[in-house]
């Protein structure tokens, strides 16, 4: 048997226990600025805190879309400050990669959780920590984890 990726590794511990998903800071998970909205320094930087242990675990991944890590790349490229935090978090990783992994599971995150946090689940006969873990093992190999 084939152990386990990293990025199952640590998605693990947040997705096990009963109601697991919104535990994890489940009183901000609802809470989303307004599209177009230019989000202040300050919320870029705990988001770039945040997600940033993200991109080591996807920043080798050997698949994924290859739309979005096109966009991803070319995200990186454009803008010098998203090519730093990749490389403070992930020096020498493939940034494509790294985004659009770390893009990806930070929206299946936020709809799992945002979802379980407004009880969109209830009666609908299933665990939202089951949900939640087929997302991460259907993205882990859809990017080749």
């Amino acid at each position: 048997m084939t152990p386990p990726s990293p990025f199952r590794v640590a998605a693990a511990p947040h997705v096990r226990g009963p109601r697991a998903p919104s535990g994890v800071h489940g009183s901000r998970a609802a809470g989303v600025a307004s599209p177009g909205y230019p989000a202040a320094g300050e919320s870029v930087q705990r988001a770039r805190e945040v997600l940033g242990p993200f991109l080591p675990v996807f920043a080798g991944a050997p698949a994924g879309p290859a739309a979005l890590r096109e966009e991803m790349t070319r995200w990186a490229r454009e803008v010098p400050a998203v090519a730093e935090w990749v490389a403070a978090f992930a020096p020498g990783g493939d940034a494509g990669s790294a985004l659009a992994g770390t893009v990806m599971a930070w929206s299946l995150l936020q709809g799992v959780v945002s979802q379980e946090v407004q009880g969109q689940f209830s009666g609908m006969g299933h665990d939202p920590a089951t949900l939640l873990a087929a997302h991460i093992d259907s993205l882990a190999d859809a990017m080749g984890l």
